[in-house]
């Protein structure tokens, strides 16, 4: 998440939407859901004390996104939430036509498997022993996870094990139409050499440098398929050791 929102102290475009939803997932499943789906890594908003609310924010380039969900209503079956999103950019960076498509695209796009109903559907049988159950279940997973301490050991060992086989002569290589990357082992030192628009040639003097290289060069393709979440590092490694050639 940024550290602020940006394009909002200037002339910017603007638009509003929201919507309410049904859904089976728990609070904290939905908002992992939402997550996943809007790549807005969301937080419990603490001024919300009647009603469990998270909220987030992603800056631009194509828009800025401000995402709220909130959980409304426990039903035995399942629960209502709401889902607002608010779209932004500087007016300079795009006409108001082309920031509306924008904004509009990816709002249907989020919200085009949910459960979405204008308002609040029937609440007869909601009940707030329920709701406050489901949010004193969602705050305890919550404090699990920020609990959880990942062993360094294993990502130590497997990091040695990437570094042995380097020296042994396998290397990283990528390659795309502007040209491509090798990190390899030349028998004294390990070397990134990138080729193509941009060609340079750096040597990594010690196993630090090489494995922050190699950590750094893989951090997108590690981490693509959980964005906005940040898998557990030791999963990163076995990613990395499996591009090994």
């Amino acid at each position: 998440m940024a550290e602020k929102p940006i394009g909002k102290d200037v002339e910017h475009w603007g638009q509003d939407y929201s919507t309410y939803f049904w859904s089976s997932s728990p609070p904290f499943q939905m908002k992992f859901e939402i997550e996943k789906t809007t790549g807005v890594l969301l937080a419990r908003d603490p001024a919300q004390t009647t009603k469990l609310t998270y909220s987030g924010y992603d800056n631009p380039p194509i828009i800025g996104r401000e995402v709220r969900l909130g959980f409304e209503a426990a039903l035995p079956k399942g629960n209502w939430y709401s889902f607002h999103f608010t779209a932004w950019v500087p007016c300079t960076w795009y006409t108001e036509a082309e920031f509306r498509r924008n904004a509009d695209q990816a709002f249907g796009y989020w919200i085009r498997k949910l459960q979405t109903a204008p308002s609040l559907g029937l609440l007869a049988s909601a009940s707030q022993e329920l709701y406050d159950l489901r949010v004193r279940e969602a705050l305890d997973e919550e404090a699990r996870l920020a609990a959880q301490k990942e062993d360094p050991a294993p990502v130590t060992a497997l990091q040695q094990e990437v570094l042995a086989e380097l020296r042994k002569g396998k290397s990283f290589r990528t390659a795309h139409h502007e040209g491509g990357t090798t990190i390899y082992f030349d028998g004294k030192t390990f070397v990134r050499s990138d080729y193509g628009e941009e060609e340079s040639l750096n040597v990594l003097g010690t196993d630090d440098e090489a494995l922050d290289c190699i950590r750094k060069f893989y951090d997108w393709e590690s981490r693509k398929d959980s964005y906005p979440h940040r898998p557990p590092e030791l999963e990163v490694w076995k990613f990395i050791q499996r591009q090994l050639m």
